[in-house]
């Protein structure tokens, strides 16, 4: 697989199957577009909040697009022992989002990056505008459950039986249809945060924190979830984790200790959810403490966007 380093943008892969011409024209596309954005670099904050929601949108798709396409390829190549297969869908991945960030430059790269309340409304703007493909991804797995429920309880019902068993059938059809699109976002996710982190290809622990931040998705009601508070939500998954046979004992124990840390937090399902991702990198492999700084400003960036996204939605 030929890498080549382009200027103001990094090493990109190219397939070998792409002819000399086809390397050519990508590499001068590529450069065209990095060149660019570097000779003059403006501050993106002062974008629109219109432009600024509509840039996170399309980023967001892009996202989503090669999850498809990518990353869920890459972990299932990965699982059945097809390393180098892999290696090349996550470098695709990686290339893709480098594609939608020149086209779509983010305006907050962090919640640091806000000041006053103009800023505020922009991060806002911004955030919902990212949020919205994963939304619409999660209902449009439910609809589809909600719909092959109904066609299982309408042929051959009695009329009198047929509304109520409509509404179960398609209630247990939107669950399964949610959960299912939740896990087909959280696991390939996990699996390509775990190679970045650590260079390593870790299906088996993608798939099963995966799992978990699936569970925290769709298993509980919102309002259980709730009342729970940050330390029943920990407990919850810590047991499930310990319950687990692809975990090793000594891994469940650091587990159990940190979730419990991360249980103190004050945060939503979100900040649970990124402390999971942040434990898949470790166990994996991944260096340095649970909470250094960089791990800490990534759970409050995402408590931040799910408060967001859980007022807007």
């Amino acid at each position: 697989m030929p890498v080549l380093n382009v200027p103001n943008y990094g090493p990109v892969s190219f397939s070998d199957t792409d002819s000399e011409e086809q390397i050519r024209d990508k590499y001068e596309r590529i450069a065209q577009m990095a060149a660019a954005k570097a000779s003059a670099e403006p501050d993106y904050r002062n974008m629109g909040l219109g432009q600024m929601a509509s840039g996170a949108f399309r980023r967001s798709m892009s996202g989503l697009g090669s999850t498809i396409t990518d990353l869920i390829p890459a972990l299932a190549g990965s699982a059945l022992g097809y390393k180098d297969y892999a290696r090349e869908q996550l470098a695709e991945a990686e290339e893709k989002q480098k594609q939608a960030e020149l086209r779509d430059p983010t305006a907050f790269k962090s919640y640091k990056d806000v000041e006053g309340v103009g800023g505020a409304a922009g991060y806002v703007a911004e955030t919902l505008g990212g949020l919205t493909p994963d939304i619409l991804a999660m209902l449009t797995g439910a609809g589809a459950g909600s719909v092959v429920g109904k066609r299982l309880v309408t042929k051959g019902l009695e009329e009198a039986a047929k509304q109520a068993a409509l509404r179960s059938a398609a209630t247990t059809g939107a669950k399964v249809g949610t959960g299912a699109a939740s896990f087909g976002l959280q696991a390939p996710e996990t699996f390509k945060n775990i190679y970045e982190e650590t260079g390593e290809q870790a299906p088996g622990t993608s798939l099963f924190y995966g799992g978990l931040q699936a569970v925290l998705d769709t298993a509980l009601p919102a309002r259980i979830i709730d009342q729970l508070g940050p330390a029943g939500r920990a407990r919850i998954v810590a047991e499930l984790a310990n319950r687990s046979t692809i975990v090793p004992p000594s891994i469940k124990m650091g587990f159990a200790k940190e979730i419990a840390k991360t249980g103190a937090i004050e945060g939503g399902t979100e900040v649970l959810q990124e402390a999971l991702g942040i434990l898949a990198e470790q166990t994996a492999g991944a260096k340095g403490e649970f909470f250094s700084p960089k791990n800490v400003d990534r759970l409050i960036e995402s408590g931040i966007k799910g408060a967001i996204g859980g007022t807007a939605f």
